[in-house]
């Protein structure tokens, strides 16, 4: 049998957790996370490089935020306006490059 749509949503939500088990071997089940929690509250170098990692990522997740500010500005206001977005909105906001205030042109909404 196939997965359906909201299968693959709801596998996608769980990818990460089945990496860190499958990787890592932390935890068997998804209600019982205390082997993890309890590894890094007493492994410090388990906790140092969770950390590092964390570190890293967030300073890469700020150095995009930073260079792509406008496009985040650009969807913030879209937002705002309009409160949801599809996928293809977001791409032609991100693709607007510069055309400030624009919306997306895949579908006309009310003010």
């Amino acid at each position: 049998m196939f997965p359906t749509r909201a299968d693959l949503d709801v596998m996608i939500l769980l990818a990460g957790r089945a990496a860190e088990e499958a990787m890592h071997g932390l935890g068997a089940t998804l209600l019982h996370r205390s082997d993890a929690a309890g590894s890094l509250a007493y492994d410090r170098e388990l906790r140092d490089i969770v950390e590092a990692d964390l570190s890293r990522l967030y300073a890469q997740s700020l150095a995009l935020t930073r260079r792509r500010r406008a496009d985040v500005e650009r969807i913030a206001e879209a937002l705002l306006a309009w409160r949801f977005l599809t996928g293809e909105e977001v791409a032609a906001l991100v693709t607007a490059s510069g055309a400030r205030g624009r919306g997306p042109k895949t579908r006309g909404r009310d003010a």
